[in-house]
């Protein structure tokens, strides 16, 4: 049994196809007002969960349209850990939205292997719902699923 996050059979696991089932909906996030959390669980083409894998997405809902913050994320539990596997986060083209080596302004997604990389896809942004989805269901290999936008 794995004990430690290996990122290569992360990636590799990634690459597989899956389903998400038990979708919980949005619902308010308890330790956050303003936010709106859903999870599901993550399943192999065969029916199986994948072992401790998980699908979030938690968003703020925004005053102005514009001003979003969207983040849907694929993370594997391993023992007590929760490791983030995939992570898109989506906000404002303008907004410093990751602070690292190098800086990136908007849209950006989370690897496997820890780099971070800005997403310029057309119709990855605020005002496209379907357009974040698509995008984020292509990135990590999981069957399109009855997602209702929040707000």
């Amino acid at each position: 049994m794995q004990k430690h996050f290996d990122a290569d059979k992360v990636a590799q696991l990634l690459q597989n196809k899956k389903a998400a089932k038990n979708w919980s909906g949005f619902h308010p996030k308890d330790n956050h007002r303003g936010l709106v959390i859903g999870t599901a669980i993550l399943f192999d083409d065969a029916g199986i969960a994948n072992p401790g894998m998980t699908l979030q997405i938690e968003l703020r809902i925004p005053t102005i349209v514009d001003d979003c913050l969207i983040t849907l994320s694929v993370f594997q539990r391993i023992g007590s850990r929760r490791h983030r596997v995939y992570q898109l986060e989506v906000c404002p083209q303008d907004k410093l939205s990751h602070n690292g080596k190098e800086q990136i302004h908007g849209p950006h997604e989370h690897m496997p292997n820890g780099e971070v990389l800005p997403v310029r896809e057309i119709g990855v942004d605020c005002q496209n719902w379907q357009g974040i989805v698509d995008f984020f269901l292509s990135r990590t290999n999981i069957d399109p699923f009855d997602l209702e936008q929040p707000c």
